[in-house]
C-alpha cells in the first residue's frame, strides 16, 4: 500500500465551514462540492459503520497479502459489485475500498459526506492523488471528528466551499479514524 507524501496544512478554521443548502444535497440532479457522483448517506447508522469497518478491513488485509494488489483490487470491485442487496447496495455502499468506513462515520455523526476517493492507495489509478474523505459539517460537530482525525493520524482542510476535507498519508489510517470513533460512540452509548 502506498504512503502519500503530504504537507501538514495550517490548523483548520471552523468558523469557515459550511452546512449545505437543502437544493445542494437533494434531488436526482444533487452535486455537493461537484461531485456527479454523489449519494446521500445521511441515514448511516453506527451499525453501518461497524458492519462496513469489518467488511473493509478483511477487504483491505486481502489486498495487503496480495502478490498483485492492484488485481487484487479489481477483483474485490466485482466480487462487491455482484454482492448487491435489495436496495442495490454493495457491501462498501459504493465507496471505494479504504475509505466507506471512514464516510459512514460522518454520516453517522450528522455530517453531510460528499466526496472521497482511496487516492489509488493500491497502485490503481483514482480521481484523487490521495486518500480524502470530504463533507459539510456543523462546527459543534467539527470539534468531535477533528479529535478522531487527529489521533489516526489524519490532516485537516476546510476548503473555501465550507467542506471539511480529511486527508490520510496512509489509507489505513481512515480504517484506525472508524475504529477510533465507533470505539467513543460504543463507550459513550455505555455511559448513558
Amino acid at each position: 500500500m502506498k504512503t502519500f507524501d503530504l504537507e501538514t496544512p495550517a490548523a483548520p478554521d471552523p468558523g469557515r465551514l459550511r452546512w449545505p443548502r437543502r437544493w445542494e444535497v437533494s434531488g436526482d440532479e444533487a452535486a455537493p462540492a461537484g461531485n456527479q457522483h454523489y449519494q446521500d448517506l445521511t441515514a448511516a447508522s453506527w451499525a453501518d459503520v461497524s458492519r462496513v469497518l469489518e467488511v473493509e478491513a478483511a477487504l483491505m488485509r486481502r489486498v495487503e497479502d496480495a502478490f498483485d494488489p492492484i488485481g487484487e483490487e479489481s477483483q474485490i470491485e466485482a466480487e462487491l459489485d455482484g454482492q448487491r442487496d435489495d436496495d442495490d447496495e454493495t457491501p462498501l455502499r459504493g465507496l471505494d475500498l479504504g475509505v466507506a468506513s471512514a464516510v459512514l462515520v460522518l454520516a453517522a455523526v450528522g455530517a453531510v459526506p460528499v466526496a472521497s476517493c482511496n487516492g489509488g492507495a493500491f497502485g490503481r489509478v483514482h480521481l484523487g492523488s490521495n486518500p480524502y474523505v470530504a463533507c459539510y459539517i456543523r462546527p459543534r460537530r467539527f470539534l468531535i471528528v477533528s479529535g478522531w482525525a487527529v489521533r489516526a493520524g489524519l490532516l485537516q482542510v476546510v476548503t473555501d466551499d465550507g467542506v471539511l476535507v480529511l486527508h490520510a498519508r496512509r489509507v489505513k489510517d481512515f480504517l484506525r479514524f472508524a475504529e477510533l470513533a465507533l470505539t467513543d460512540q460504543t463507550l459513550s452509548v455505555d455511559r448513558a
